[in-house]
Formats: C-alpha cells, structure tokens, sequence
C-alpha cells in the first residue's frame, strides 16, 4: 500500500495566558456552560502557564515525522489551510477515474 498524503488535524489551544478566556469564549460560544465553569476550566490551562501542552506535542510529532520523512528522501510540506477543503481534496484524489 502507498500514501499519498498525511493530514495531522489538532483543535489546538492557548499559547499564553492572555489567550486562555478568548479561546475558551470562542470554543464554548453558542453552549450552555456557565461562566463559572469556564472560569474552573480557564484554570487547568493556567496551571501549563495558560499553554495548551497539546501545541507542543503536535509540534514534536510534526518534527518527528518531518525527520522520518527526511530519512527515506521525502519532503514534509506544511499546509496550514486545515479543514473541510483539504479533506475534500484528499477525498476526490481517493475516488477511481
């Protein structure tokens, strides 16, 4: 079997502290959470230094993979329009002609 393509797809989070609330704000807008309750979540990201450890992690595999890659004369090319488009793109390129 051959690939094609590798798609790593992360909801990501806050970099600092100042971004923990807005993400938090846009992640929970439209839901029925209480501000307080986002409040108590704010503070698990507070305690990373308001860092989701997950932007880190996909940035280690990312790097690893890039180096794997490297390895076997292939070359990792970032794309960072994540979403629908791109699935939709991978999607078609499955299809038989």
């Amino acid at each position: 079997m051959t690939y094609d393509a590798i798609l790593i797809v992360s909801f990501g989070g806050p970099e600092g502290r100042e971004d923990v609330i807005p993400f938090l704000e846009n992640v929970l807008r439209g839901k029925n959470v209480p501000r307080e309750r986002m409040l108590q979540v704010a503070e698990h990201y507070y305690h990373f230094g308001g860092k989701s450890p997950i932007n880190d992690q996909n940035r280690a595999l990312i790097a690893a993979l890039d180096r794997e890659l490297k390895a076997h004369g292939r070359v990792l090319t970032p794309d960072e329009r994540f979403g629908l488009k791109i699935l939709r793109s991978m999607h078609r390129a499955e299809r038989p002609a």
